[in-house]
């Protein structure tokens, strides 16, 4: 049984998207445009001649690296508990 999505409005840079998530998404998408918006606003603060699709752009740019960084860390901290619990194992 698939799980129900509900439509959550999120807004961007002064801009309204619906979306569709589950129940369990929709804190992750609060954050998601929590740090969105924060991140935007610091670039037009710092770079106030930037125009505003550049600063989302570069927003998304900054927030995915920090999420395929915290994903390789995982992925390397799985590797390294598989591992350990393989060279601990006694298999007979």
């Amino acid at each position: 049984m698939e799980e129900e999505l509900v439509k959550v409005n999120i807004n961007i840079a002064g801009r309204s998207y619906p979306v569709r998530v589950t129940a369990q998404e929709q804190l992750m998408i609060a954050g998601i445009e929590k740090d969105l918006n924060t991140e935007i606003q610091m670039l037009q603060k710092n770079y106030p001649s930037m125009d505003m699709q550049d600063c989302l752009s570069m927003a998304m740019i900054k927030l995915a690296f920090e999420n395929k960084g915290d994903v390789a860390t995982k992925s390397t901290e799985t590797a390294s508990r598989i591992q350990s619990l393989l060279n601990s194992a006694e298999f007979s």
